[in-house]
């Protein structure tokens, strides 16, 4: 992308204020557990089901509103977008926060079978088109998208914690980028 006058006026804001940004996201994935799978689980209250290398957490089971309650409040999302029955009871959870893609997100609900998908975001005419269309024939599983920028939050805020320890004299911190959108 070739530089342009925002992407200017942020660098020389940057150099005025002598503040270095470190863009971790893509290569926090790497970390074992992933660290943004690992953020939301721990801010949801879920680390005593969490499993490294997994997808689904088995979680007690929780009404499908009850769970999209608890999503809110722990990862403080004012609104979510969700697919199924409230009254659905939940314990397999897919964890796929942040943008996975379709395949993955379809490929994730045929091979593991959750009762409900968490993600960040979905292509609107792929993946909420099959859980529609699944439930419709059939199907429990539920959806529940959070937004792509408030899923990965608790996974960046959380990279803070793993990274202080490896660079002891170097100030870190998180600075929330919150959700984009205002709800009208």
């Amino acid at each position: 992308v070739k530089p342009n006058d925002i992407v200017q006026q942020k660098l020389e804001l940057l150099q005025k204020n002598n503040i270095t940004v470190w863009r971790f996201h893509d290569y926090c994935h790497a970390i074992k557990p992933d660290a943004i799978s690992y953020g939301v689980a721990k801010k949801a209250g879920w680390l005593a089901y969490f499993k490294k290398d997994e997808i689904i957490i088995k979680i007690p089971s929780i009404s499908f509103e009850k769970l999209i309650q608890q999503l809110k409040t722990s990862l403080d999302i004012a609104h979510v977008k969700v697919i199924g029955n409230l009254t659905q009871h939940c314990e397999r959870i897919a964890l796929l926060p942040g943008a996975a893609g379709g395949q993955t997100q379809i490929k994730t609900v045929q091979q593991e079978k959750p009762d409900v998908l968490i993600v960040g975001e979905v292509n609107e005419w792929e993946t909420a088109e099959y859980i529609r269309d699944a439930r419709l024939l059939g199907s429990k599983t539920s959806l529940i998208i959070l937004g792509h920028c408030v899923s990965e939050e608790p996974g960046m805020e959380w990279v803070v914690d793993w990274l202080k320890p490896l660079l002891p004299h170097v100030k870190i911190m998180h600075i929330a980028s919150e959700d984009p959108f205002k709800w009208m």
